[in-house]
């Protein structure tokens, strides 16, 4: 579970009649606020993600020059990595393309700015779209996060993965079929089965849509 660090946002989010705004939880009961839809997707995924250790929501607010005048600007999101033994500190500021391309003149300054308070941290600045966040991997997202809430059944758990190593790989429906002796066994086993997928104990291909036929195997 992505720990939410403790800190306050640099700024206020309010509502806006231009884009979606609201809270997600994130950190397991935890909500933050975002300021567009996109935001809240890219939010999710991170809270996902198991390299994922922190989360910040606006980490911070740095001043920088426009024409000799003082400029104030907020980041997105921070999130710290885990790979191996070594952490890795990403700044994002989140964007739709149409966005970026019509006020590009009056974000790149901050952006610059960004890059290099990040650079001097030995962090990463980075821009994420719809194009990098509205993925495959988001409607996995999405339809795996309500699967870590639900009730745990050690007895179905265990015939899963239990079937899973003596099988191998093999699809969703094969592996139900397999271990249940009913249709109605199955049908109660297969929001265990998920919860075994949105908690990483049995891989799936995330770059492809989540069906009966998906190709399951254990992570173990």
């Amino acid at each position: 579970m992505t720990e939410l660090a403790s800190h306050r946002p640099q700024r206020r989010i309010g509502t806006s009649r231009r884009s979606l705004t609201g809270r997600v939880a994130v950190g397991g009961s935890q909500a933050v606020d975002f300021e567009s839809s996109l935001e809240r997707d890219w939010l999710e995924q991170l809270d996902f993600d198991p390299r994922v250790v922190e989360l910040q929501v606006q980490p911070f607010s740095l001043e920088h020059e426009v024409e000799g005048r003082q400029r104030r600007y907020t980041p997105d999101v921070l999130a710290v990595w885990q790979h191996g033994s070594a952490r890795e500190t990403v700044v994002y500021e989140v964007k739709f393309r149409d966005d970026l391309r019509d006020h590009w003149v009056d974000y790149r300054p901050r952006f610059v700015a960004a890059t290099r308070y990040c650079r001097e941290r030995g962090w990463r600045f980075k821009i994420m779209t719809e194009r990098r966040i509205r993925t495959p991997m988001l409607s996995a997202v999405k339809f795996l996060r309500p699967y870590r809430r639900i009730e745990d059944h050690a007895v179905l758990r265990e015939r899963l993965m239990a079937g899973l190593r003596a099988m191998g790989p093999t699809t969703v429906a094969q592996l139900l079929e397999a271990t249940c002796d009913s249709k109605q066994e199955r049908l109660q086993a297969l929001p265990s089965l998920w919860k075994l997928v949105a908690n990483f104990d049995v891989e799936v291909d995330f770059g492809k849509p989540l069906s009966m036929r998906t190709q399951v195997r254990s992570a173990t």
